[in-house]
């Protein structure tokens, strides 16, 4: 599962590496960020349901860590 496009990207690589192509799943979910009085909510675009079954092994990459923007206050 990727978080933001960064971590879909990343996620991506590090889960082809792990396993046999035609056995990956890849799921992007990406957020949104609303500042107001300097303080940021944030909210999911897309809210899922994930079946029991597809959270058996799950390989999380987030990728906003990685840049370090979305973490300014």
């Amino acid at each position: 599962m990727g978080i933001v496009r960064v971590g879909a990207v990343f996620g991506a690589l590090i889960s082809y590496n792990l396993r046999p192509a035609s056995d990956n799943n890849l799921i992007v979910i990406d957020r949104k960020f609303e500042w107001t009085d300097k303080y940021r909510k944030e909210d999911m675009l897309l809210k899922i349901d994930f079946p029991i079954p597809l959270l058996k092994k799950v390989l999380i990459v987030s990728g906003e860590a990685h840049s370090g923007k979305t973490m300014n206050f």
